[in-house]
């Protein structure tokens, strides 16, 4: 496996620049420091390689966004491609429609067959990680990865694929970083056996993105059945509680205060609240439900205490708004 950077100057015939002559580059332990500057673009691009493994960090600034960088490969390869900062287009070169934006914070695992691509910087400074792997490696890596290994088998079309771009979580990008500790490795077998061991990982904790279980995904599809469980609860009139919940969930009052403001801007005990009020308010106006019967189904110590409740939140007494209600 085998990549070229191309570094283009803007001309009406664009003419691609050898990098060896055009850019510094020099090594920095087992790594290669490829620096390209222009009025263009400012590049620092860190490349790490074995046969059949590339690992670069790219660092873009001052980027004019009609700039291309082409990439040619000699042979098919799979690169997953991380995003920190930025607003990358992976395009083929002579189908400009097959094109891959992958925006801030986003990572995917792309497919392309042996050719040219470019890569558009939408953003004066990017910041983005690319690791690319032979099909042989990647073949490897595939055990208990249904996902990748249908993407791999159905991959017969010259051109650029992808898998879902997803956004990435904090354990994508701690074993992300974990890949930068075979340069702490003197002797290059070393590193690349370190490199080989963190591949598997990083790949999982994709894997762990595309079928929803990071802990974004996670935690949204919690917040949803606690409050799918406050609604049935609240429809039925029945007995609930923060400190029930918690029973229920495996959630800590902590981590469920915490969810409940950053999805619905307020905390479990007030949410649970306005949705007794606002049933209240229903039962008011299609039943005859004596105030007490109401105070006592809905965990009110009297009659009054839910009338100071409710009139908080509806602006009404609850006779009130019952006769308003029912009058109409």
């Amino acid at each position: 496996m085998l990549f070229k950077l191309l570094f283009h100057e803007l001309t009406n015939e664009i003419q691609p620049i050898a990098i060896a002559a055009e850019c510094d580059s020099f090594q920095v332990s087992r790594e290669q420091v490829m620096h390209y500057q222009s009025h263009l673009a400012d590049i620092l691009c860190r490349h790490y390689q074995t046969q059949n493994i590339h690992h670069d960090h790219y660092l873009v600034a001052n980027a004019n966004p009609d700039y291309e960088l082409s990439i040619y490969t000699t042979s098919e390869v799979y690169s997953l491609i991380a995003v920190k900062h930025g607003l990358i287009v992976y395009s083929a070169t002579k189908k400009k429609a097959n094109s891959l934006q992958i925006s801030e914070n986003q990572c995917c695992l792309l497919r392309a067959s042996k050719g040219i691509y470019t890569v558009c910087f939408l953003h004066p400074r990017s910041d983005f990680k690319v690791l690319s792997m032979s099909a042989e490696i990647l073949q490897e890596f595939k055990t208990d990865f249904l996902e990748l290994c249908v993407f791999i088998d159905s991959m017969a079309t010259p051109g650029l694929f992808s898998m879902p771009i997803c956004q990435m979580d904090q354990t994508f990008n701690s074993r992300l970083e974990q890949l930068q500790s075979f340069a702490a490795f003197v002797r290059k077998k070393d590193q690349n056996r370190r490199l080989l061991w963190e591949i598997p990982t990083v790949l999982s904790a994709y894997k762990g993105l595309l079928r929803k279980k990071d802990k974004p995904s996670v935690n949204q599809l919690l917040v949803e059945k606690i409050r799918n469980y406050i609604n049935q609860k609240t429809q039925k009139i029945e007995p609930i509680s923060v400190e029930l919940l918690c029973a229920e969930f495996p959630v800590s009052k902590k981590t469920l205060e915490r969810l409940f403001v950053q999805h619905f801007a307020e905390g479990p005990a007030r949410y649970i609240r306005r949705l007794k009020i606002e049933h209240v308010a229903i039962l008011l106006k299609t039943t005859h439900i004596s105030l007490m019967e109401l105070a006592l189904s809905f965990g009110y110590s009297d009659a009054n205490a839910l009338n100071k409740a409710f009139k908080k939140q509806i602006g009404n007494s609850l006779m009130q708004h019952r006769y308003n209600q029912q009058s109409k």
